[in-house]
């Protein structure tokens, strides 16, 4: 009896362990036959959010564009008088022209620079394709490349006056240039 126990115990505990371990095949997965994926604008909506953010964008080139001229006066000034300048002079001077003038301030015009990424994100990475929203694309690139680099020499105005001058000037052409596209572009 005591042997029969022990046999039916042990098959229990076969079973046991038998059903444990089951199948250890992973359960089939469906893989999908399509790529969910944003739906593609159209050129006309293309065009309308790359006008909308070429605007705002352009206004704050405006901004830095008031910020250069005034930094560029200053430095000028300051030269012919010998006095030492430096980059946090240029901007001091600068950002109080701007606050007593209504205009902004520095502090607003990194705001308003910070905020532009998203504007270029935006419309660079607009799910559209297509030449014409390629050329679009490359316009509004190259605008926002030169509004960086413009504002990048803005806030910091090292080097010499001339030098300072000189770029700004070439940033100010770029941006003129690229404009000058997309507003045929963008029609």
């Amino acid at each position: 009896m005591k042997k029969a126990l022990f046999l039916l115990l042990a098959a229990i505990v076969s079973l046991l362990a038998l059903a444990a371990c089951g199948d250890t095949t992973p359960p089939e997965t469906t893989v999908p036959t399509t790529v969910a994926t944003e739906p593609q604008i159209s050129i006309e909506d293309y065009k309308s959010l790359a006008l909308e953010n070429l605007d705002e964008l352009y206004n704050n080139a405006v901004i830095v564009n008031k910020a250069a001229s005034y930094i560029a006066k200053y430095w000028n000034s300051a030269e012919s008088i010998n006095a030492t300048i430096t980059t946090q002079k240029l901007l001091d001077a600068c950002n109080k022209y701007l606050e007593e003038n209504s205009i902004t301030t520095l502090a607003d015009m990194e705001a308003a620079f910070d905020a532009s990424a998203d504007l270029y994100k935006a419309v660079y990475f607009a799910h559209i394709e297509g030449a014409e929203a390629d050329a679009i694309k490359e316009a509004f690139d190259a605008f926002y490349n030169a509004y960086i680099g413009f504002y990048n020499l803005t806030m910091n105005p090292t080097g010499d006056r001339k030098a300072f001058n000189e770029s700004a000037n070439n940033y100010i052409a770029e941006i003129q240039n690229s404009v000058s596209k997309l507003d045929l572009l963008l029609e």
